[in-house]
Formats: C-alpha cells, structure tokens, sequence
C-alpha cells in the first residue's frame, strides 16, 4: 500500500510542468474561509479565485465530489490547509507555485465534529523508496515539500535533453492525538492565559474575571461582568451582567441584566431585564421583556414578550405580541394573529382567526348598551358602555365570556360583566355595581350580522346614600325580586337587590369563525 501511496504522488507530481522562474508558495499568508457542505471541487475552485493558488490533481484519485466542513479565520495558510484535508484522506506537497494533490490510503479521515488535527511527528521513519523516471524534458527542480514529511532528493543528468529523477522520499506518519480540553483565563481583554495560545480548537472552559472577547466557546463560559463571542456558543454561558453571542447558540445562557443572540438560538435563556434572540427554539424568561425574531417554545416576563411563532405559553405582565400561538397567552394584553390555545387578559386581541363583535343591545335595566366583544369564542373580554332612555343614568363596565358550539354557527353563550352606575350625575364615586350572569343563544342572521337572546340574572349591591328617600341602594331597577340593606355598624350599609331580566343584542362583526364537528377552524 505504501508502494502504490508513492506512486501515485510522484506521478501526479511529475505530469506538472515546472517553470525556472516558478514561485514557492507562502504558507505564513493569514487566510480566512468558511465552507458548509461544499465539495472538494468546489473548495478548491473558490480557493483558487481567492488567493491564486493553483491546484494539481487526478480526478480518478482525489475524492471532488466529498462534502467539506471547515472554517478558519485569520489562519496561516498552511494550517489552513492541514484543517481543511483533516477530513479527507487527501495529502498535499508543492512544486513552485502549484499544490499537488494526492492520498494516502492508509491514512483515516478525521470527521469535522472530533476537533482540531493536530499534525505530531512520529519518531519512527518509513523506509526509502527510490523512484526512477526517464523520457522527462528537463526542468528546474525546486524543493518539494510533503505535508506532514521530510524529503530528500537528488538529481543526475543522463543525456542532452533527458533527465531523471531520484527521490528518496522518507515518510513520517502524521499521527491523530485525542481529543484535549482548551481552558483559557481572562482578566479583562486581552489580559489573558490560553491552553491552547494558536487557537486551533474551540474554547471548552472560558473564565473571565470581569470580561472577555472570544471567537467560540463549545463548554462553559463564567464571566464576573460580560462574556462576549464574536462567533457561537455551545453549552452553558453564565455572567453576572451581559452575554454577547455574535452568531449562533444553543444551551443555556443566563445573566443578571441582558442575554443576546444574533442568530439562530435553541434552548433557554435567562436574564434579569433583557432576553434578545434570532431565529431558532428556544424557551426565554426575564425579569422586563423578552424578544425573539422566531420561534420559541415558552416566553415568561414581567412586562412584555415578543415572539414570532409560539409553541407553548406566552406570560408577562402587561403585553404579549406573537403571530402564531400554539398554547396560551396570560397578560392585560394580548395580541396574535392565531392563537391554538386561550389568550387571558384584560383585553385579547386575535387579528385574523379570533371573534370581533360590536354589539347594540336593549335590557331592562338600562335601555341602551353597546358591547364589544374581543378575543377567541373559547374565551373573550366584553368592553361596555350603557345609558338609559332618559340620559340620566349611565354604565361602564367589563366583562368576559365564553362560546359553546352547538350547529350550523350556532352558540350557547355564558357571560359575566359588572358596570358601575352612574346614576343623576357625571360620576358616582361610591360603589354602585350591577353585576349581571348571561346565558345567550347566539345565531346567525347573516355573514357579518348575527341576533342574541337570553335571560340575565342582575345583582346590584350599592352604598348609595338616596337624598330623596332617605335609603341606601340604587334606583335604576323598574322592579326586583329581592332587597335587603346590610349594617354592621363599621361600614356604609350595604343595600343588594337582585331581579331576573332580558338581553336582546343585533352584533356586527368581520366573517365569523366558526368551529365544525372535527375540530377544525372555518371562515
């Protein structure tokens, strides 16, 4: 097998032409590429074009079409190189200004994920192998040198235009170590210690003082104050104020004030105010506000999540703000354009799958009343405002409801709303509540317009002083079923009437959405 490695380099060697005035290659150049799955063919071409450096090789031998990974920044170029064919059985040498490519059978590919290829010298030497050719035109011969291999070479002129070639080739193995752990300690940037000073593999234990700037991190990351990588992130980043990730993450990112990530972002981060992050799935918690330009899988903040499609629950204090929501949304206020699950709050807003409903409707109590009714049929909010037919009285008030499918958009609906009443003047400041239980039919009477009818049971509890008739509760029921004035002497009087009365409402609204036997939503 050894036999066969050298022949096949030499000859691929010897069928390159060679100029007197060819120029050695540069391998202390800093170089940077990034190749993602690209072949060999490829990755040559794009070298080629980059730095100008030509490559030789047989297509019958070098393997064009396998997928290459490799990324280096700022590199020399000969180590470059040994990273990039580090994957492949692919050997290399160099004649002026072209580099020949050839492989070594022998040889085991290093897969992109087993780390860096650290090319160490054996001690031990292959035996020589003294290679002869004749019938070659004479050419200039410069040094050659193998990748991972020591040469020595001879030559000797046989005729005018004949020459021959003895190459004592002596062969030293390039030999893969194990995997070792890189460690690096930074006070502040660039006041650092390193394991590993060229940087041939990621960082798998960063400790920074107060701060630090590294590339990559595939391990753990402390920082006292701020981690920031220029590049991703694999496994547990931990700071006492901010983590920085330039491009990608995935693990667990935790910090006291912000937490952000450029690009795609998968697993959970935490942080005491900010959550920021790309595309990705991931599962976010802060104390203030968490914002992902994907998905997310869960987001908890004390007062706003911003996410683009959410698989699970979104919870904050004041807003949730997603497109799609494939679970709940719980804040004061909430708003998607679907939402899978139940949005809960003071007022939910469903742009383009939820139920909208402006409603004008008459009761017994108070005449007028105009209902506005957002959210999802599962569970909505009612906006109120009501005034009687003397213009004296007037309501304001909330509620909230919920649709139970019964046919062909038909509802059964449940509904609880409690308004103050304003009664004889701008503003009552003393409580003065009709709380009211609805049961609604709900049915269609058009596209955009539907009827609601049902009873309504209406309890007022006021402490209400009445000038006029010396007692306490509100006057607006034209009739009750039952009144009693509570005293225990510490408080106001607490006068409750309660009295069983009708709603009838016509309800305009957008397509309405409706829900079929199997489950499914319908415009």
């Amino acid at each position: 097998m050894k036999h066969l490695f050298i022949a096949l380099f030499v000859f691929i060697a010897c069928s390159v032409p060679l100029t007197g005035n060819a120029q050695t290659i540069d391998f202390s150049v800093p170089v940077s590429f990034h190749f993602e799955g690209q072949t060999v063919s490829s990755v040559l071409d794009e070298i080629t074009k980059k730095y100008g450096v030509g490559f030789s090789y047989s297509r019958q031998i070098i393997p064009i079409h396998q997928r290459l990974y490799c990324q280096v920044e700022k590199m020399p170029f000969g180590e470059a190189m040994e990273t990039l064919f580090a994957q492949t059985q692919v050997i290399y040498g160099v004649i002026g200004d072209q580099i020949v490519l050839s492989i070594d059978l022998n040889k085991s590919p290093i897969p992109p994920d087993l780390g860096y290829f650290d090319d160490g010298i054996d001690d031990s030497l292959a035996s020589a192998h003294n290679v002869h050719f004749t019938q070659r035109m004479r050419y200039e011969i410069v040094p050659l040198t193998l990748r991972a291999t020591s040469v020595h070479y001879t030559v000797s002129r046989i005729e005018p235009e004949v020459v021959a070639y003895d190459l004592n080739v002596q062969v030293r193995r390039a030999e893969r170590k194990q995997p070792s752990m890189r460690a690096q300690v930074t006070f502040i940037p660039p006041l650092k210690a390193d394991t590993d000073p060229n940087g041939g593999q990621p960082i798998n234990l960063s400790f920074n003082v107060l701060a630090g700037v590294n590339s990559s991190v595939e391990g753990l990351e402390f920082g006292g104050l701020a981690n920031v990588l220029t590049d991703d992130m694999k496994g547990v980043q931990t700071a006492g104020l901010v983590n920085v990730v330039g491009h990608n993450f995935e693990g667990v990112q935790a910090a006291g004030l912000v937490n952000t990530v450029r690009d795609s972002a998968s697993g959970i981060q935490a942080a005491g105010l900010v959550n920021v992050a790309g595309q990705g799935s991931l599962m976010q918690a802060a104390g203030l506000a968490n914002y992902a330009r994907g998905n997310v899988n869960g987001q908890a903040a004390g007062l706003i999540n911003v996410a683009r499609d959410v698989h699970g629950a979104q919870v904050s204090g004041l807003v949730n703000v997603a497109r799609n929501v494939q679970g709940a949304q719980i804040g004061l206020f909430n708003v998607a354009d679907s939402v899978g699950g139940v949005p809960i709050g003071l007022m939910s807003i469903v742009r383009k799958h939820g139920y909208h409903s402006l409603e004008l409707a008459g009761e017994d109590a108070i005449d007028y009343n105009l209902n506005l009714r957002l959210g999802v049929r599962a569970f909505y909010n009612i906006l109120h405002v009501g005034v009687d037919d003397k213009g004296e009285n007037w309501t304001l008030g909330y509620g909230f409801g919920t649709s139970i499918y019964l046919a062909a958009r038909n509802y059964l609906q449940f509904e609880l709303m409690s308004r103050q009443i304003n009664e004889g003047e701008q503003w009552t400041s003393e409580l003065n509540l009709l709380n009211q239980l609805k049961m609604n039919y709900d049915f269609a009477l058009g596209r955009n317009l539907r009827m609601a009818i049902g009873p309504t049971l209406n309890v007022a509890t006021s402490r209400r002083y009445d000038t006029e008739t010396g007692t306490y509760g509100t006057q607006v029921p034209r009739y009750v079923m039952f009144e009693h004035t509570y005293d225990d002497g510490f408080h106001l009087p607490l006068n409750v009437k309660y009295w069983v009365g009708l709603h009838v409402g016509i309800r305009f609204g957008t397509a309405d959405t409706i829900r079929n036997r199997g489950d499914r939503y319908l415009e």
